[in-house]
């Protein structure tokens, strides 16, 4: 797969305050999310325990969702969440605090919530290539692509942030081959 991310950020980056249409929604299905984080990553298990065990549980933010019609639910704080076996349903994902960021299609920084490890300078991900890197991060946008779903890629492109995306060359198998080798950063040799 081919992707150009340099000088990007579209898919690390809440757009909505810049344009509620470009940022698409990632509110689907029957189990509206509680927050209102904009494109969580979901973290597995394992990844998840790395992280605290790394100390870096500050970076990480829950999901609850509201229960849909026939779920089981249960109440906390005056809240009804989605449950099972009277346990909440939740994912766990890296958090987007503000940063001073100027995605592409914009001139000049603004604060907006951008994913945490997201260098605001030059827009590339502080972790990209190291064994805390998400396999949801690793394998983007390969999961969107197999499903005929739109990517953040295709957003900006749409918004006239150049060609980012070779829609061709992409395969969810060949992505995931190629995050398992070694793939590199963004911009570097065998990324692109």
């Amino acid at each position: 797969m081919d992707l150009r991310c340099e000088g990007c950020a579209g898919c690390c980056v809440d757009w909505r305050p810049l344009d509620p249409a470009a940022a698409g929604s990632d509110r689907t299905g029957p189990r509206p999310p509680l927050d209102d984080l904009h494109d969580l990553a979901p973290l597995t298990r394992d990844e998840v325990a790395g992280f605290v065990d790394d100390g870096l549980a500050a970076a990480l933010t829950p999901r609850l969702f509201e229960p849909a019609d026939r779920d089981d639910s249960v109440r906390i704080d005056g809240v009804d969440l989605a449950a099972v076996d009277d346990r909440p349903v939740f994912v766990v994902g890296p958090r987007k605090p503000p940063k001073p960021v100027a995605p592409v299609g914009t001139d000049e920084p603004r604060w907006l919530d951008a994913y945490v490890f997201l260098d605001p300078t030059t827009l590339q991900c502080r972790i990209h290539g190291d064994d805390r890197y998400p396999r949801t991060s690793a394998t983007y946008p390969g999961h969107n692509l197999e499903l005929d779903a739109e990517t953040e890629c295709e957003r900006v492109e749409a918004a006239g942030g150049g060609d980012r995306i070779d829609a061709a060359a992409s395969s969810l198998d060949g992505l995931v081959r190629e995050v398992e080798g070694d793939a590199g950063a963004p911009g570097t040799p065998g990324w692109d």
